[in-house]
């Protein structure tokens, strides 16, 4: 009896999990989830750069390239030559090479990376103060072909950058401060 209980509402439960996770649309119609074509492969991609001697904490597309950041020292391209780069890195998203001319130095951990507001530029968050020996705390705009930090652009934040939004006009940044002693949890928005 005990088992009979237990196995209905087993299956009560599965079905009920079930009906949960397909999306309904219109009258009550169920829609099937969406199905992908594969998974990520074991083994990573070879004709691509690598990350080898750090960590990826963020990344975004700018145009044709993958803007990549984090906590790294150099990465290696597909003939295996390694190049040096300071926590930040953009490749050709259509073909893998290396944005050669895309080479900033950051002083620190690049925590998030976003779009910028104008074609051919990227906002960086993170742990970072200086970017090409100029001084810029947590945040920086960066022009995509040359690397070079966008002067009209100089907002610093007082803690680690761990988030950044950009809708239309308005750049959303968040991240912790210290205030009263104790870490809080803050969001500011700035004009790009």
């Amino acid at each position: 009896m005990r088992r009979s209980i237990f196995a209905a509402l087993s299956a009560a439960l599965f079905a009920s999990s079930v009906a949960l996770l397909a999306p309904v649309t219109g009258a009550g119609a169920v829609v099937p989830m969406p199905v992908h074509g594969t998974v990520v492969p074991e083994k990573p991609e070879r004709n691509w750069p690598r990350i080898t001697s750090g960590v990826i904490n963020g990344g975004d597309q700018v145009g044709d390239y993958i803007v990549y950041g984090g906590q790294f020292t150099s990465v290696t391209l597909p003939d295996g030559s390694i190049v040096a780069r300071s926590n930040v890195v953009a490749f050709n998203i259509n073909t893998g090479e290396l944005l050669s001319t895309f080479a900033p130095t950051l002083d620190g951990i690049v925590s998030v990376v976003e779009a910028g507001d104008t074609p051919g530029t990227v906002f960086l968050g993170g742990k970072f103060k200086k970017v090409n020996g100029v001084s810029r705390t947590r945040l920086a705009k960066l022009d995509l072909a040359t690397g070079q930090l966008l002067t009209g652009f100089k907002a610093n934040a007082d803690a680690e950058v761990k988030t950044i939004a950009r809708f239309g006009d308005r750049l959303f940044i968040g991240g912790y401060v210290t205030a009263g002693g104790s870490p809080q949890a803050r969001l500011v928005q700035l004009s790009p």
